[in-house]
Formats: C-alpha cells, structure tokens, sequence
C-alpha cells in the first residue's frame, strides 16, 4: 500500500526512504505503550548521535533504497556495513547508507501493530544492547 509512496520519493531524488508513523497523516495503532516509549527513545538517541537530515525515524524497517546509495556504503564500509543482527541491523544499514552520502527522505503510514501476524519477534535486551552498540561507531 505504502510502495508507491516511498518509489516516488525515491524517483524525486532521495536515495533511501524510510516508511514513518511519526508524521503527520501517520499513525500506530494497536502498538502497546512499552514498545512506543522504546521506540521513541531509541528514534531520539540515533538522531541526536547520527543526525541525519530529513531523518527523524531511524528504527524502522520498512525502506526503499536506491541500488547506488547501498553500493557507495558497500564501498566505503565493506564487510562492516552490516554487522548487528535483527532489528538494529535494518537501522545499522540506514545508517551506513546515509553517512555514505545518501539523501534520506519518508513517507507517512499507519502501523496496525495487531496485524504483524503473531507474537513479536523481538529480544528487547539484546536489541537494546545492539542499539547501543551502534551509538557508539
């Protein structure tokens, strides 16, 4: 639903495009208070240590890339441009892509959190260890 809203950010001229219910016209519905919070924080920390223009969701993983932009950050990062596993990895890869020089740019959606189809998949500590992990690169 939201694909062609993040292809025609990209055919305006962003490299990377992030899917964001922070913006307005966006929405999360359903997400429990807990996941929120940590996921506002998180958001937070990696902008205020990353500052990324045009960036203000940094942890989720709904993107489109331009295939040039995730080959300037394989250049520049090699084998490191991807090292943490589950959900700081997606954020990791932003990351890399746009400290290699891309334009990042999102969309507004609507998470309906009650249709990712079952329980969450996510470790909260070892997810909270890789963020911090990558605050500090």
């Amino acid at each position: 639903e939201y694909l062609r809203d993040i292809l025609a950010k990209l055919k305006a001229g962003f490299d990377v495009v992030t899917a964001s219910y922070s913006l307005p016209g966006a929405a999360a519905i359903g997400v429990p208070r807990q996941r929120r919070l940590m996921s506002a924080m998180v958001n937070r920390l990696l902008s205020w240590r990353f500052r990324i223009p045009g960036a203000k969701t940094y942890s989720n993983g709904y993107r489109g890339y331009r295939i040039q932009a995730l080959r300037r950050a394989r250049e520049k990062y090699g084998d490191r441009w991807m090292t943490e596993k589950g959900f700081a990895g997606g954020t990791e890869l932003f990351i890399n892509v746009c400290r290699s020089g891309a334009r990042a740019g999102e969309v507004p959606f609507i998470l309906h959190y009650e249709n990712r189809g079952g329980d969450s998949k996510i470790n909260i500590p070892k997810t909270i260890v890789s963020y911090l992990r990558l605050m500090v690169q």
